[in-house]
């Protein structure tokens, strides 16, 4: 019986990670693509209509994708902190840490 309970353990620690990686790739796409400025949209957008033959309604609908899910991960920072932040995030805390250890 232990033995099983520790196998439904790692399982479950197993999915729970598998899901925090799916939503840092979904979530994260969009904000690895799109982080610096709004202005990335438009230009996005111009590529695939290119490569699509998009409409211009999809454009508004890009961007209220887009801010919703930018929304939705703010959101979901808030509630699991950095687990969810992005590798810029991260890097800028990291270089923090350091100049804190240094002294500087």
């Amino acid at each position: 019986m232990k033995f099983l309970k520790t196998i439904l353990l790692y399982l479950s620690v197993l999915i729970e990670m598998i899901l925090f990686f799916l939503l840092n790739v979904v979530v994260g796409l969009f904000d690895v693509l799109l982080s610096y400025s709004i202005v990335y949209v438009p230009i996005l957008f111009f590529i695939f209509k290119g490569l699509l033959d998009l409409q211009y309604w999809q454009l508004a609908l890009f961007v209220i994708v887009w801010i919703v899910l930018r929304l939705f991960r703010h959101s979901l920072q808030k509630v699991f902190g950095d687990k969810l932040d992005s590798y810029r995030e991260n890097l800028k805390r990291h270089r923090r840490a350091l100049d804190h250890y240094d002294g500087d």
